[in-house]
């Protein structure tokens, strides 16, 4: 009897010990902790291509969110805000580069500013409209 329960303590403690082993080295885990990266505004930037387009015409304005180790933040609220013409979208989230694109159609200049994750200036760009 007593050989049995010795053995059934031993299978207990190797099936514990894999499951642990399992959970600290499996890759799902970093992933997690690498996905907390918070952007940090010395490296994160706001930038657009062309600075110059015509009426009508469109502007891609990046963000690019970055932690305090240069590395990209990814899933981080990034949101534009112009002041003139339109967006095709206002808000989104960083992907795996730590990038957030959008167009702006204007007709005239406008300035348009990035901010992550609700409070973190990214940065401003204007972008010149020109009417040739």
């Amino acid at each position: 009897m007593d050989n049995k329960l010795v053995v059934l303590v031993l299978v207990f403690f190797l099936a514990i010990g894999a499951f642990s082993l399992t959970l600290f080295t499996s890759s799902s885990a970093r992933q997690i902790k690498a996905s907390n990266r918070v952007p940090l505004l010395a490296q994160s930037l706001c930038f657009a291509s062309p600075l110059s387009i015509k009426q009508g015409t469109n502007a891609t304005v990046t963000c690019v969110a970055r932690d305090k180790d240069t590395n990209a933040v990814e899933g981080a609220q990034c949101c534009f805000a112009a002041t003139s013409g339109t967006l095709t979208q206002e808000c989104g989230q960083t992907d795996s580069n730590g990038i957030y694109q959008t167009l702006l159609t204007a007709t005239a200049d406008s300035s348009v500013t990035c901010t992550l994750n609700g409070s973190l200036q990214a940065g401003s760009v204007t972008i010149g409209v020109t009417t040739e």
